[in-house]
C-alpha cells in the first residue's frame, strides 16, 4: 500500500498546481501518509475567492477502497453535509484500476462549480432551486441570517489553513519509500535533482568497439539505406507524380467518412511535408514506376504518423475547454469541437496560469 501511495502523492504534489489551475495546495501531511490535506479556493462559480481545506483520510486497504473525504470549514453546501463528509460520486463508483488521488481531488474541485441541490442533503433554509440556494448562499456571505437559515455563520478559527508543506523534506520521505536503497546497500538519493553517483546507479554499456574488426569495404551498406536515387526519373514527371498525389490525398480527406479526422484536417495535411515524403518514399519502392506508386496510393495516401497543428482559436478553445472539463477528451468534443471527431492525442502545451497557450 505504502507505495501506491507514496507514487499517487509524489504525483499529486508535483502535478496539482498543473491540472487545478493553481486553484490547489497540499497544506499538510501526516508522516505515515495516511492523512493530507489539501487548501482549494475556487477562482470563479459561487464559491470564488474562498479557500476551503479538505482532508483525505486513507483507509488501510487503500487503493482497494476510496478515500474518505471531509471538509474541514462549514461551507452551505447540498453535496457537503453538515459534519463535512464529502458525497461525491467518485468515492461511491471507486475503481483502483482508474481513480487515485489525482482524479478525487478533481471531484472535489468540480462538486465547487457544479452542486446538485437533488441529491443532496436538507440545507437550512430548503432551497428546492438554484436561484433560493444561491440567494441563501449569498445571504451567508454577507452575514445576514434569518430565522429558515439561523445563524449559518461556522467558527472557522480553529481550523487551521497554514501550508506546512516542505516539498524537500515531502519528495525527500516519498522518494525513500520508492526507492529504499541503491544495489550498492546505500540509501537512495533523497533530494529531486541531485546528480546520483555510485555503482547503483550506474548504466551496463557494452564493450567499446573502434569498429576495427569490420574487414568487409561494403559492410556499410546493411547499415544505410537508399531513399531516393537521382537520375532514375526526371523532375517533371515527379511533379506530376506530387500533384497527383496531394490531390489524392485532399479527396480523401473530403470523401472518406471512416477516417478518424475531419474532412478539414485531411485536406491540411495533404499540404503537409510528410505527405510528399510518403509519396516519394513510395515512387522510390516501387522502382519509380509512376503508375504503380499511384496505385499504392490509393490504399495510402496519408502517412500514419501525420500531425496536424490546431490554429490559435482551437488552441484556446482546447484551454478553455481542459479548464473546465479536464481530460473528459469526449465531454470536451461534445461540447467545444463537434465537428472533430476525436480530440485526444493532442500535442499542444497549456500554460493555465497565464491563460495562453
Amino acid at each position: 500500500m505504502m507505495k501506491v501511495v507514496a507514487k499517487q502523492l509524489r504525483d499529486l504534489y508535483v502535478n496539482l498546481p498543473s491540472f487545478t489551475a493553481n486553484q490547489a495546495e497540499l497544506a499538510d501531511w501526516e508522516d505515515d501518509f495516511t492523512r493530507f490535506s489539501i487548501n482549494i479556493t475556487p477562482s470563479e462559480g459561487l464559491f470564488a475567492k474562498q479557500t476551503y481545506s479538505f482532508e483525505f483520510q486513507l483507509p488501510s486497504n487503500y487503493p482497494d477502497n476510496s478515500p474518505a473525504i471531509v471538509c474541514k470549514n462549514r461551507i452551505y453546501h447540498p453535496n457537503i453535509n453538515e459534519d463535512g463528509t464529502v458525497c461525491i460520486s467518485i468515492l461511491d463508483e471507486w475503481d483502483k484500476a482508474s481513480c487515485d488521488l489525482q482524479s478525487a481531488v478533481q471531484g472535489v474541485l468540480f462538486l465547487l462549480y457544479n452542486y446538485d441541490l437533488g441529491n443532496g442533503w436538507t440545507l437550512p433554509g430548503s432551497p428546492e432551486s438554484d436561484k433560493e440556494f444561491e440567494e441563501n448562499k449569498h445571504k451567508i456571505d454577507n452575514g445576514e441570517f434569518d430565522e429558515e437559515l439561523g445563524d449559518w455563520e461556522g467558527d472557522d478559527e480553529d481550523v487551521d489553513m497554514e501550508v506546512k508543506v516542505n516539498p524537500q523534506d515531502l519528495l525527500a520521505k516519498l522518494m525513500k519509500l520508492l526507492y529504499p536503497t541503491a544495489s550498492d546497500g546505500k540509501l537512495a538519493s533523497n533530494i529531486q535533482g541531485q546528480i546520483r553517483v555510485g555503482s547503483g546507479y550506474q548504466a551496463k554499456l557494452p564493450e567499446c568497439s573502434d569498429g576495427s574488426k569490420e574487414t568487409d569495404d561494403n559492410s556499410w551498406v546493411s547499415r544505410e539505406q537508399i531513399r531516393w536515387t537521382p537520375g532514375a526519373i526526371s523532375d517533371s514527371d515527379v511533379l506530376v507524380y506530387l500533384q497527383a498525389a496531394r490531390s489524392m490525398a485532399a479527396l480523401v480527406g473530403m470523401c472518406d467518412p471512416a477516417t478518424s479526422l475531419s474532412e478539414q484536417d485531411r485536406c491540411q495535411a495533404a499540404s503537409q511535408d510528410c505527405t510528399t515524403v510518403n509519396a516519394l518514399d513510395i515512387l522510390h519502392g516501387c522502382d519509380y514506376d509512376k503508375g504503380e506508386a499511384l496505385q499504392k496510393l490509393v490504399k495510402r495516401p496519408l502517412p500514419t504518423s501525420v500531425e496536424i497543428k490546431w490554429g490559435e482559436e482551437e488552441s484556446k478553445r482546447f484551454a478553455k475547454g481542459f479548464k473546465q472539463i479536464g481530460k473528459n477528451f469526449y465531454r470536451m468534443r461534445e461540447e467545444f469541437f463537434p465537428n472533430k471527431k476525436v480530440v485526444r492525442n493532442i500535442r499542444v502545451r497549456i500554460d493555465l496560469e497565464g491563460d495562453s497557450l
